[in-house]
């Protein structure tokens, strides 16, 4: 006897084909509900990112205000300056021209009492057009208008007009300047010549001023690969080791306050410092532990150390040596 089968095949079939469509369904449903909430996260984010761009454009707009003030403000000041400049020198050096004919006794007979003053009156003369002159270069350095050139610059010839130029100081005082340089030949500089004989002239001259009658100032300058590096110290106080970098801002010097011992701006070691920054080159002070030879000859006053590159020309088949 034949087994009836409660399901034809053709019921079996439908009933497949039913849950497979049920199931096709339920991952559509699945799929449109994902994507619309990728749609909708992706509507907030867009919501979100003109939000921030038109914070951003609100930001530069405000910036470029605040840029287009600051260059009409430098600009004010550089005016003034300039024109500040010019109103002081032009009696400044009316003064020192004045002086120089009563030192020649042009106008008549000159006492010594008298040549005395004049002497006094010229270094005053000579010292505001200093502080005129720094204020002036501090102004182009921070509105970028100092140039610089790059040349091949021979350290010692430099470093023998700046000596010229700060020893009558130093004798005025009894101290005594040495110069130290290692294999001098070799002691070749890429950087602005002018440039780098201000900064010599101001590391010097702070030194001379922080020294005491009858101390010494040494300058030592030595090659090491394409680096070379120039150290001038002293025998004078030296400078406290929590204002080793607030010497080198604007205005600041080594002793702060209105009964501060040492006239100046306070320009020296900023200006120094962008220079030489410019030139490719770094100026830091020494770590007394870091002196090593100085040290045991006595210089523990200030140590400045300034780090420019080596000059190093190009061959004629366009490879690098060093020049000799």
């Amino acid at each position: 006897t034949a087994i009836a089968m409660p399901f034809t095949v053709p019921k079996v079939i439908g009933t497949v084909r039913e849950a497979a469509l049920a199931r096709d369904r339920e991952l559509r449903a699945a799929r449109t509900d994902a994507l619309e909430m990728q749609n909708a996260r992706l509507t907030t984010l867009t919501d979100e990112l003109s939000t921030v761009n038109a914070q951003l454009r609100e930001a530069l707009a405000v910036a470029e205000q605040e840029r287009a003030r600051a260059d009409a403000a430098n600009r004010v000041k550089g005016d003034f300056l300039r024109t500040m400049s010019h109103e002081l020198r032009t009696p400044l050096n009316a003064i020192g021209g004045y002086v120089e004919l009563l030192d020649l006794e042009i106008r008549g007979p000159v006492t010594e009492a008298q040549r005395n003053d004049l002497h006094r009156i010229r270094r005053a003369q000579l010292h505001l057009l200093g502080i005129i002159t720094d204020i002036l270069t501090y102004a182009r350095i921070e509105a970028g208008a100092l140039e610089y050139r790059s040349e091949r610059v021979p350290l010692a010839s430099v470093v023998e007009d700046v000596a010229g130029l700060i020893r009558p100081q130093l004798a005025a005082k009894g101290q005594e300047l040495l110069m130290e340089l290692e294999q001098p030949e070799d002691l070749l500089i890429r950087a602005d010549a002018t440039k780098l004989s201000q900064v010599l002239v101001n590391l010097l001259s702070n030194a001379h001023k922080y020294t005491p009658s009858g101390g010494r100032v040494i300058l030592r300058a030595e090659r090491h690969d394409d680096r070379v590096f120039v150290r001038v110290a002293d025998t004078g106080s030296g400078i406290p080791r929590d204002r080793h970098e607030a010497v080198f801002e604007p205005f600041v010097q080594a002793v702060g306050g209105l009964a501060r011992p040492f006239d100046g701006t306070g320009l020296g070691l900023a200006i120094s410092r962008d220079m030489i920054r410019a030139m490719r080159g770094e100026l830091v002070i020494v770590d007394q532990e870091a002196r090593g030879e100085l040290a045991t000859r006595g210089f523990h006053g200030a140590m400045l150390l300034i780090d420019l590159p080596a000059f190093i020309a190009e061959s004629s088949t366009g490879a690098r040596h060093r020049e000799q």
